[in-house]
């Protein structure tokens, strides 16, 4: 049996750099890349941007999954 996460359509959150402005998030359908939501502002931190991009893909009952390649 499947978890309720992978029946249902997927997600990715981007996590993009501004320079030394600081850090933005993209919340994207992962099957056609379409945009669903965007930070308004940036954070100072990437740990930050993360927490408010989870919080913010809350409602989309989003699984949050790491991307290694990031690292």
């Amino acid at each position: 049996m499947q978890s309720e996460f992978l029946l249902g359509p997927r997600y990715i959150a981007r996590i993009s750099r501004h320079g030394a402005e600081g850090f933005g998030w993209t919340i994207l359908r992962e099957a056609d890349s379409i945009e669903l939501l965007r930070s308004t502002r940036l954070v100072a931190t990437l740990i930050e941007a993360i927490v408010e991009s989870a919080r913010a893909a809350e409602p989309l009952h989003m699984a949050f999954i790491e991307d290694r390649r990031c690292a």
